[in-house]
Order: structure tokens, then sequence, then C-alpha cells
């Protein structure tokens, strides 16, 4: 009996030898070959493991992430027999699905998913052309899984219209790009989907007139040259009626100003300099000159 014994335990042994001798090893080339398992530094926490054919990474792949000092499951990888593409998913510490798609070594490819945190609704889908760009649409999604937002992309760089969208389904904002820059005419809109502002950018600057809105109203009318202010700006009372009649140069305001009450008569008038008042200011009582003022400017240098 004990014979038997000692047999069955060499046995054992010889075993668990050829296992661990079989793990990690190279072909006559020097390259990896069989079931390899790595682990975490001074661990015997598992790195990755899974099954490479004379160098090359064969069917499924397993990858950890050290949490609370074990080894959880972070992601997968299916590779295939003929190239380096390999479908993937990535997983949350608690293992729940985080996105999915394929991947060509290092690049994502082909058409992504992913999922909102706390449930297994789709959050958004993109799709990568082969050198790992993002390509042609992506969509954003509300829990419900109503759009939240759509976007056009061209070699990684956004391009053409882009969509925010609220619950309902109403427009909050409208975007266009050009080489992954604003260009073109803008709009934005409350939660009701009604107008607040449009305008056009030039390479992420605002330029030209831009209109602004309230209650369905236009409210202010603004000239803008390179990103800053330059020229007429005009704000209006919901009346109709015009509050202020400004100009500005460089962002600043320079040149004549004048300023109006909600019944349309005048309150003050007066030059600007760089942003300082400047000259001679009149100022009115129920449309009346009431007095003056001068205000001395020093100009910068």
């Amino acid at each position: 009996m004990r014979t038997y014994l000692f047999i069955f335990i060499l046995t054992l042994l010889a075993l668990s030898s050829f296992a661990q001798q079989s793990v990690n090893q190279f072909d006559a080339d020097g390259k990896r070959h069989g079931v390899w398992r790595k682990y975490f530094d001074k661990t015997q926490e598992l790195r990755y493991e899974g099954q490479f054919n004379h160098g090359k990474e064969v069917g499924l792949f397993k990858f950890y992430t050290l949490y609370k000092g074990e080894s959880v499951l972070s992601a997968t990888k299916q590779f295939n027999d003929t190239n380096s593409k390999a479908m993937v998913k990535f997983l949350s510490s608690k293992g729940k699905l985080i996105s999915e798609g394929e991947m060509d070594g290092r690049h994502h490819i082909g058409k992504w998913i992913y999922y909102h945190n706390k449930s297994d609704a789709v959050m958004s889908t993109e799709y990568y052309n082969a050198n790992g760009e993002l390509e042609g649409e992506k969509l954003v999604f509300y829990p419900d899984g109503t759009t939240a937002e759509q976007a056009n992309y061209v070699n990684g760089k956004l391009e053409g219209k882009s969509i925010w969208y609220a619950k309902d389904g109403k427009t909050l904002k409208e975007f266009t790009y050009a080489n992954n820059e604003l260009n073109g005419v803008s709009k934005y809109y409350d939660a009701d989907g009604n107008l607040q502002a449009e305008g056009a950018y030039k390479n992420d600057l605002r330029i030209g007139v831009w209109t602004y809105y309230e209650n369905n109203k236009k409210s202010k009318v603004m000239h803008y040259k390179n990103g800053k202010l330059d020229g007429k700006t005009i704000w209006y009372a919901p009346s109709g009626k015009i509050l202020k009649d400004l100009h500005y140069e460089k962002g600043l305001l320079h040149g004549e100003c004048k300023y109006y009450d909600h019944l349309g008569n005048i309150e003050s008038k007066g030059e600007y300099i760089e942003g300082v008042k400047s000259g001679d200011w009149s100022y009115y009582k129920h449309g009346k000159l009431d007095k003056t003022e001068n205000h001395k400017t020093t100009q910068k240098q």
C-alpha cells in the first residue's frame, strides 16, 4: 500500500514539474510557443495568460489588473490564426462589460461599442479606420436609448455637422466642423428647443455677425473678427427698442457708444478709447440733457 502511495506522489510531482516546464516556453527560433502566464512583480497574481503558436497569439488571452491585492479580469482578446486582429472586451473590476470591438495590434479598428456604467444600455458607438483613427459616424446615447449626440469623423478629425440633443429629442447645439475645428454656422438652443444664439466660426474663432435671442426675441447682435468683438454691437429690450449701441475694436470698447432706457430714451453717450471712457460724455434724464462730464484718457503705448 505504501509503495502505491509513494508511486502516486511521485507521479503527481512529475506531472506538476512537467506542467511548470511546459509554460512560458520558446521554440527553436526563440519565439514564444505554447501556454504563457505572467505575474505581477513580486506576487503570485496573474497579469496575463494565453497561448502562442511560434510567436503569434492564438485563441483566448486574458488580462488582469490588481484590485485590492488580487488579480481581477480586466480584458479578454480572442485572436484568430491568420493575422494580428482580435475581438476585445474591456471589463470593470466587478466584471461588467465596459466596451467591446476589434483591435489590430494596439489600434482600435472597425465598430466599437461602449456601455453605460450602471446598466447594460449602449452609451456610444464609433468606428475606426485601419490606422486606429475615428472614421465615420459617432453616436452617443442616453440610458433609455435616445440619441444624445451625433458627429462625423474623417481620419480621426471632426468633419461636417455635429448635433447635441436633449432627452426629449429637441436639438441643443448644432456645430459645423472642418479639419477638427469649428468652421461654418453654429446654433445654440435652450431646453425647449428655442434658438438662443447663431453665428459662424472660422478655425475655432467667432467671426462675422452673431445674433442672440431671449424668449424667441432678438436680444443682441454682435460683430466678431478673429474671435474678438469688433465693430457694432446692439442690445435690444424685449420690446425691440435699442438698449445699447456700442462699438468694439479688437475686443475692447472703442469709438462712440450710446445707452438707452427701456422706452428708447437716450441715457448717455460718449466715446471709448481701448475700453476706457474718453472726452466729453453726455448724460440724460427722460431724454433731456442733464449733465456733461469730461474723461481724460491716457492711451496705451
